[in-house]
């Protein structure tokens, strides 16, 4: 082999160092790089003739001392700015969690898919759930992909994986009798905070009881958005009164409500409230509203107006929320889940664990059983398709193959014969 192009040195029984050319450097020196390789000199020979080959076709990735560890920050910083903060720090989270441990102070351009299948291995004896060894997986071989693309990678050792099968999750939908008891269920919950109220002795306990009766009577017109809208919760925590026009019966998604990570002075981090536009086209959307909500919207509407005229400049009107905490700020996902869902879910006697996404569930359910047209369904959902509102509830249209078996015995094989 030539000298230009590269060359095999011995360096004893079974190893040669092979030695390749990869061009001038800034100082017009030649520059090569080599590799030890254990075995017979053949091997060593195939190992130079491929990397000659990838070098003449472009596609040569020069070796690189950098650990697993140090490119996932390169990458957090730059390959994965298009996301959101909030899926930035969860990329963060799994892969210190359950990557960086095992598998981040090995040189990148030495991991092997063997290296990243003993991350799934360990994780399955851990007993962790397929979907999060699922989703660890994932952002380990986005980021691989990444490395690929930025030339440091040849191919990324994330392809090939095997992965645990994906287990289905649990879709509850209520029946139209559960819903209206958890409807009831919450607005005895406000009922009783309201007694508390006439009751109280001091003005202090009238005063926190109030506030309690408020919350629990928002917390209700909150389920019945979810129920009959279909809306996701974000998006009902997002909406403006803007958004709403009670007199025409309609409803506009333009925003939803996340959560980001931040970090303070300190060093600490914490949930910060992050109003955003939808992702996508069909989540910006229109819906009617019947008058059974927009009364209740109307009640909500007036108790929220009382309240900010009572505290003035501390209530923060720049953000419109329908929905918000006593100072207009947003609600907390979780505090309304926990404090007022599940307690308006136990007073209904149903099977705990019941989210409050299961309510969008319920809206979907029980328009296709009633018969809506899957567009308008999907429309409402603000799906992408009417296919992947059917992917997601075929389930529930029972008896709809032997409708269509009857069709066609009726209309192709006619009766009788």
């Amino acid at each position: 082999m030539a000298r230009r192009d590269g060359q095999i040195v011995t360096r004893g029984k079974r190893k040669w160092l092979v030695r390749w050319y990869v061009g001038a450097g800034s100082d017009g020196k030649r520059r090569y790089h080599s590799k030890l390789v254990h075995g017979t000199k053949k091997d060593a020979q195939a190992k130079l003739n491929e990397v000659l080959r990838n070098r003449d076709l472009g596609t040569y990735v020069e070796p690189t001392r950098m650990t697993l560890d140090a490119y996932l920050d390169r990458w957090l910083t730059d390959g994965a700015c298009a996301c959101s903060p909030r899926t930035r720090e969860s990329y963060r989270w799994l892969l210190a969690k359950y990557v960086r441990p095992r598998i981040g102070s090995l040189r990148l351009d030495q991991l092997s898919p063997l290296d990243v299948q003993s991350i799934v291995s360990r994780m399955i004896e851990g007993g962790y759930s397929s979907r999060t060894v699922r989703m660890a997986l994932a952002v380990l071989r986005q980021s691989l992909k990444q490395a690929v693309r930025w030339r440091l990678l040849s191919r990324s050792p994330g392809d090939g994986i095997e992965l645990p099968k994906e287990a289905s999750r649990e879709m509850r939908a209520l029946s139209a009798e559960e819903a209206r008891a958890i409807r009831t269920a919450a607005r005895k919950l406000a009922a009783a905070a309201r007694a508390e109220v006439e009751s109280a002795r001091t003005r202090r306990e009238r005063e926190r009881w109030a506030g309690e009766a408020a919350r629990c009577a928002q917390a209700a017109v909150v389920f019945d958005v979810l129920l009959t809208t279909g809306l996701r919760p974000g998006e009902a925590l997002g909406l403006r009164w803007r958004d709403l026009d009670l007199e025409a019966g309609k409803l506009t998604v333009q925003q939803a409500l996340t959560w980001d990570v931040a970090t303070d002075k300190e060093g600490k981090r914490h949930h910060v409230p992050v109003l955003r536009e939808p992702k996508t086209a069909g989540s910006r959307r229109s819906l009617p509203i019947g008058p059974t909500l927009a009364r209740s919207l109307v009640s909500q509407r007036s108790v929220q107006a009382e309240r900010a005229m009572k505290l003035g400049t501390s209530y923060d009107r720049s953000l419109d929320l329908v929905f918000a905490n006593e100072v207009g700020r947003p609600l907390d996902e979780r505090n309304l889940a926990q404090r007022y869902f599940a307690p308006a879910v136990e007073k209904a006697k149903i099977a705990p664990g019941l989210r409050l996404y299961d309510l969008r569930h319920t809206c979907a359910t029980q328009l296709l059983a009633g018969g809506a047209h899957v567009k308008a369904v999907s429309e409402r959902l603000g799906h992408s398709s009417a296919k992947m509102t059917l992917d997601v509830y075929a389930h529930v249209l029972p008896g709809e193959q032997e409708k269509a078996t009857a069709i066609l015995e009726a209309a192709l094989l006619g009766s009788g014969t």
